[in-house]
């Protein structure tokens, strides 16, 4: 029997968009329409605080998701900015589930099936109204962040590598300091972080994002730096 996945994904900004509001969408299609496919727990995949401009394949729980796919199983989603606000990604990730025998189908578009023409082409134009939603949040936030500046408050929310958040501040993460020990240690023994970054994939961080080729990298010269906090304006 054919297996039904559900995914979800919600950043800091999307104080709306509960884990418990898109599984419980996601679950009234799936018992609506799904219901002689097989589901389990561990069918549901959730991504926080990732943005919807990071490629599904780059988040954890969406790479995790796409590579379960088999012939005739289905992911379902929400809404399709959960899955994308990239169309490029969009377009690739829907022909990726297409070409491995699979389908997705969306809470809110119940009847958009992207396995017909028009289905196809709905899904195209629904993907770019995403991105450019997107591009609309990016630039309302650099004026935010320009007004804060001038303000001489504290802005931005990047997490320095081997931190965590704390209060108004930081303190350091010991688990991911220990995990950038692990990774110097496969260096030293001449893994590539391509290997490394296929070892640890389903590692999960506590900032929620992946390990992939970039953040090992980064955070090993964080490690070689001393793991620096990022300064406090």
């Amino acid at each position: 029997m054919a297996n039904v996945y559900a995914y979800g994904r919600a950043s800091t900004e999307d104080q709306t968009l509960t884990e418990a509001g898109q599984l419980n969408d996601c679950m009234s299609l799936i018992k609506d329409r799904f219901s002689d496919y097989t589901w389990r727990n561990d069918h549901w995949h959730y991504d926080a605080d990732v943005s919807g401009g990071t490629y599904m394949d780059q988040r954890q729980q969406g790479r995790l998701v796409l590579h379960r796919i088999k012939r005739g199983d289905i992911i379902v989603f929400q809404r399709i900015d959960r899955m994308f606000r990239n169309s490029t990604d969009a377009l690739k990730t829907k022909d990726w589930i297409l070409e491995r025998g699979g389908t997705l189908w969306f809470y809110t578009q119940p009847h958009l099936d992207v396995k017909t023409p028009e289905g196809e082409a709905m899904f195209t134009f629904l993907s770019a109204i995403a991105r450019l939603e997107k591009r609309y949040i990016s630039v309302r936030t650099s004026a935010g962040l320009q007004v804060l500046k001038r303000s001489g408050k504290r802005y931005g929310r990047r997490i320095p590598d081997g931190w965590m958040k704390y209060r108004d501040g930081f303190k350091p993460d010991m688990a991911e300091r220990k995990v950038a020990t692990e990774f110097q240690m496969l260096r030293d023994a001449g893994v590539s972080l391509r290997e490394i970054a296929k070892m640890y994939y389903r590692r999960p961080r506590t900032r929620g994002t992946s390990w992939d080729r970039n953040t090992i990298k980064s955070i090993l010269k964080s490690r070689q730096e001393g793991f620096p906090k990022i300064r406090e304006s």
